[in-house]
């Protein structure tokens, strides 16, 4: 972790300026005039993982977009508006199967009820990601970040407030070999080393599966998603067919794969598949992946909307705190998809 403090004198969208700039400390070129600060930024790659900084207290502040921020040679001091460079540098591939698929960056200021707005450019001034709301931490993704990024943190409707600023790289764990099978009467605990996962088979032929690589399991939205939990069908039993154990209900056969952990889901014959995983899931530090096979014919829906995009097969939805509504963008992302194959 490091705090920054340097800032830029140079105009807060122009890509050519920046570019201009990064190349110039790259090649040594002579120092800029005295009066001149050095832009305020930090580096994300296989040595630095994650980087803080902490901006300047606005006594007050009511800027309503990036547009009404002044250019950075008027606002050497970063009084107006805060601006940070991120550099990301990642492996080819990096991002193809990483859960959070970019990079998390977030301010969290000093008193929660006022507010700033984050937006994001990349080398060429383009928008890439942003995020204007009222939660604290305020926090987005830059998507499959790689390159430079400019950030301008404006103080919104703030009073005497300041804010830290975060980002990192979000490093991927794998799901290991079972370690720890056991239950009954329709609740199972399920253990592959440190990751821990629940299956509760409930009525109406319903299946509960939860998975925390910490261990703990929480339900932050409580009553306000699932106001009336079902009861559980206690009438199920267990078989070992060596590379897996199969967990059987009245409607449905659920396999625990063994080496490594993975999960499938059959209907009550043990052979027509409702779905499989084909890889054990992924973690990082904000995200989790699980991968299906998919059928033939399959196709995919939901996410929110997506601005007229119906099936999302062969597909990326991104669903984020983000205010990009462009196509391809985060859509009034919802936490949520179904499969033709059901």
């Amino acid at each position: 972790m490091r705090r920054l403090h340097q800032r830029a004198r140079r105009p807060a969208l122009a890509a050519a300026g920046l570019a201009a700039a990064l190349a110039a400390a790259l090649l040594g070129a002579p120092a800029e005039p005295a009066h001149a600060a050095t832009p305020a930024s930090a580096v994300l790659d296989d040595a630095h993982k994650s980087v803080t900084w902490q901006s300047p207290v606005y006594p007050k502040g009511t800027v309503g977009g990036p547009d009404d921020c002044p250019p950075a040679a008027e606002d050497p001091d970063n009084k107006v508006c805060d601006r940070f460079d991120l550099t990301v540098s990642t492996p080819d591939g990096y991002w193809d199967d990483n859960p959070e698929g970019g990079v998390p960056i977030s301010i969290e200021w000093q008193k929660p009820a006022e507010d700033f707005d984050m937006y994001i450019y990349d080398s060429a001034g383009k928008q890439v990601a942003s995020s204007a709301g009222t939660a604290d931490p305020e926090a987005t993704v830059i998507p499959r970040a790689d390159g430079t990024y400019h950030v301008i943190v404006v103080p919104y409707d703030v009073t005497d407030n300041s804010f830290t600023g975060k980002a990192y790289l979000p490093e991927t764990t794998d799901s290991g070999n079972l370690t720890s099978f056991s239950g009954g009467h329709g609740s199972y605990s399920i253990e592959a080393g440190e990751l821990k996962a629940k299956a509760d088979f409930l009525t109406d032929g319903q299946l509960r599966l939860q998975a925390s690589p910490s261990g703990e399991f929480t339900d932050p939205a409580g009553s306000a998603i699932i106001r009336k939990q079902p009861t559980v069908q206690k009438h199920t039993s267990t078989f070992d067919k060596g590379d897996y154990y199969g967990i059987r209900s009245p409607d449905a056969v659920l396999r625990v794969y063994k080496k490594p952990l993975r999960f499938g889901l059959y209907k009550a014959d043990n052979r027509t598949r409702i779905w499989q995983e084909d890889k054990p899931l992924r973690w990082s530090t904000g995200g989790m992946r699980q991968s299906l096979e998919r059928g033939a014919d399959e196709q995919f829906f939901g996410g929110g909307e997506q601005n007229g995009s119906f099936s999302h097969r062969d597909k990326t939805v991104y669903v984020a705190n983000n205010t990009n509504w462009n196509e391809g963008g985060y859509n009034n992302s919802q936490p949520f998809y179904l499969s033709s194959a059901g």
